[in-house]
């Protein structure tokens, strides 16, 4: 609301920024319509961010109420050092900031804190040392966590004249916030994310002061951290599937992700989950080196430089996202926790593949439409996906659920002639559900940029035989051989090289009729033309391809 009320105007700069401290600090003195009723704010420290970037054109008054506000515990505080010695915990026993009074061993230090020692510990160990981010925190230094009882979850705010960058705010007992699943407990769990999630604030600040576009991620990216140094809490779980706190994928994939915040953690958890953990440290460190790259840029050249397609990467992102939930989960494909995820929604649901055309709608950078397909029992041949659109950052991703219980996927990158189609070789009477996603991977954040589609389900059955052109073509080092049957019979497909010499037996088994897809892989194989055949009881025919390396 305020943010809204700043774009059309009605507040200044300077009163947005203040008018959101107060929304967390002091909602009483504004007006009703910024209050936040019974939600609560994740984590302050974007806003903090705005606040330093802007600090030095505000008001003296305006800047010594947030400063107020973010130094919440005045005077002397009881300290406690982690077992590491990298951080010093600082607590109140009285008053409105004490943590929970609670000390079962008697060591004259509340569990609580001793709980927050560890969790810190804990983070440092995954986030710096196992996942190699930056390290926040001078050699022989003490890096300062305050509780106190504060809004949110907690912030890391700048140091001033401190030994270390930064230091980390976090609430002083938990009571009242949401639910998680960590076995000790709402209040335990909520900590142990919450330092964890502030710690990558901490990592982020030394690659970059929260500068430049990528800062606008801040969020996503320390909310990742939560679910890697602790999977049993999923505290995030209450983010993805409610719509108050933005625009999940899960429930608006329509809606451009840039730039993400914490209920897209989803978006991050998938390059950690697909590339492994030292992905994200491998982005921000791109990030640091080259200050001007936003984030996505980062993210798609350290795929590439991994070897994989940013076409196809995106658009597996958003099958994950599709192939989640209890009744679109896939036994062997997806996310690690995906039966535990919310249902994607659905732009449009058919149980008919007979040309179902959508009318057209529009694709916002970064997002996707999700589209359900339910195959009539009598149904044969093979699923034909294609559609139209406005420019080329249109892509499909299509994944089939099999009656036997496996799945499969397939991708069509969006061609420049405004039609993409795609052919998964699969016959429809093998297939329980097909699902497909239209995807656009065009970062640029411009509404003329926004692409415009339609798509369209085709199963009708071929009139003949056919052999058609392989793609791509030339190749390395692997193809898409694709064929066309009227009726069942059997298909052999062979590959030969120019001489003759039989290369490799791709297909000799019965197919229905339909449209199908083989891959054919020449690694270890030399640079140079070959013949690949199609054989069946009525047809003989041959089509040239050719290897390069």
């Amino acid at each position: 609301m305020i943010e809204e009320d700043l774009r059309n105007g009605t507040i200044t700069l300077d009163e947005s920024i203040l008018f959101k401290f107060r929304s967390v600090f002091n909602p009483e003195i504004l007006d009703e319509r910024y209050h936040s009723g019974d939600m609560r704010l994740k984590c302050l420290t974007p806003t903090i961010a705005e606040f330093e970037k802007q600090r030095n054109s505000l008001s003296p008054f305006i800047v010594n109420e947030i400063d107020g506000y973010l130094n919440p515990v005045q005077g002397a505080l009881a300290n406690y050092v982690t077992p590491s010695g990298k951080f010093m915990i600082e607590y109140e026993t009285t008053g409105n900031n004490a943590v929970p009074a609670a000390d079962v061993n008697g060591n004259l230090i509340p569990d609580y804190v001793e709980e927050a020692g560890i969790a810190a510990d804990s983070a440092y160990q995954h986030e710096i040392i196992n996942l190699r981010n930056s390290d926040p925190i001078p050699a022989g230094e003490l890096y300062s966590i305050t509780l106190a009882d504060i809004g949110p979850y907690g912030y890391t705010q700048r140091e001033f004249g401190g030994s270390t960058a930064t230091s980390i705010v976090v609430e002083n007992d938990f009571v009242g916030f949401p639910d998680n699943t960590d076995p000790d407990g709402i209040q335990l769990g909520a900590l142990r994310v919450t330092i964890a999630h502030e710690l990558k604030h901490a990592i982020q600040y030394i690659d970059n002061e929260w500068r430049g576009e990528s800062d606008s991620w801040l969020e996503m990216d320390a909310t990742l951290m939560e679910e890697v140094v602790y999977d049993q809490v999923n505290d995030y779980y209450n983010y993805i599937e409610d719509a108050r706190f933005g625009d999940p994928i899960f429930l608006r994939p329509f809606v451009s992700v840039i730039p993400g915040s914490y209920e897209d953690i989803t978006f991050s958890l998938y390059f950690h989950e697909k590339f492994g953990g030292l992905f994200w440290a491998d982005v921000w460190t791109i990030i640091r080196n080259n200050p001007d790259s936003t984030f996505l840029e980062a993210v798609q050249q350290h795929v590439e430089s991994l070897g994989a397609n940013w076409n196809q990467t995106l658009t597996e992102m958003y099958l994950w996202h599709y192939a989640s939930g209890a009744v679109r989960s896939a036994s062997d494909f997806g996310f690690d926790e995906r039966f535990e995820y919310p249902e994607p929604t659905i732009t449009e649901a058919y149980s008919d593949y007979s040309k179902v055309f959508s009318s057209d709608r529009i694709l916002s950078p970064i997002s996707a439409y999700f589209y359900d397909f339910i195959p009539p029992s009598e149904l044969n041949g093979s699923p034909k996906i294609s559609i139209i659109h406005s420019n080329i950052t249109a892509n499909i991703g299509v994944i089939g659920y099999f009656n036997d219980g496996t799945s499969d996927i397939r991708f069509a990158q969006g061609s420049p002639d405004g039609t993409t189609e795609l052919l998964p070789g699969w016959n429809t009477s093998d297939l329980d559900r097909l699902g497909v996603v239209i995807v656009s991977n065009n970062s640029s954040t411009l509404p003329s940029d926004q692409t415009i589609f339609s798509i369209n389900i085709d199963t009708d059955i071929p009139e003949f035989v056919e052999l058609l052109p392989n793609f791509p073509n030339p190749f390395n080092p692997s193809t898409n051989i694709r064929f066309r049957v009227n009726e069942t019979q059997n298909v052999r497909i062979n590959v030969y090289d120019i001489t003759g010499r039989l290369v490799q037996e791709l297909v000799n088994s019965p197919y229905d009729a339909g449209d199908y897809t083989v891959v054919f892989d020449a690694t270890g194989l030399a640079s140079g033309v070959y013949i690949y055949q199609l054989i069946t009881p009525t047809k003989v025919t041959a089509e040239k391809m050719m290897l390069i390396k």
